[in-house]
């Protein structure tokens, strides 16, 4: 991917209030979480034409469940041109209480893509609504760790959970 998606990831209108933020930096490495409500679609178009058309949600039903999926450059290369990415990802409920228990996995261990490309990151979450949860805000948070530059970078989205 290049920097154009980058460009059009960029100029989606923020859904988070003030304290949350989908896109970060933190030296080298950038990242944007992105709310989807088909994680196959969002392959498909990963996978396809320069830049993808990526449909993002905000709300999340009992229907239909969403997937926090990220999208990253500029992760730090070891001595063997490999990065070290992990995420960690938390679901706060709309009482500010923790929604179930964090979620830790391997975001990227490889070469980075050439700058000013882009990569999708290998681990994702879903979050299903169910009949007990609380309407309202709930907030998806992500912490990359990269394990080379010894950094953390850590972005969110609001996914507000509606009854329909």
């Amino acid at each position: 991917m290049n920097i154009a998606l980058i460009a059009a990831l960029l100029a989606v209108p923020a859904t988070s209030p003030i304290g949350h933020s989908s896109e970060g930096s933190t030296g080298q490495l950038k990242a944007k979480l992105l709310i989807v409500d088909d994680v196959d679609a969002f392959w498909k178009a990963w996978e396809g034409p320069t830049p993808p058309h990526i449909a993002t949600t905000s709300t999340v039903t009992l229907k239909r469940p969403v997937y926090a999926m990220i999208v990253f450059g500029g992760c730090a290369p070891a001595a063997d041109g490999n990065c070290n990415l992990s995420v960690t990802y938390r679901i706060v409920a709309p009482n500010g209480s923790q929604y179930d228990e964090p979620v830790s996995g391997e975001a990227w261990k490889g070469p980075p893509a050439p700058v000013p490309n882009l990569q999708a990151s290998l681990a994702s979450i879903g979050f299903r609504l169910e009949p007990q949860d609380a309407l309202g805000d709930y907030v998806i948070q992500a912490e990359l760790t990269d394990g080379v530059a010894i950094s953390k970078l850590t972005i969110s989205e609001i996914v507000t959970a509606k009854g329909n």
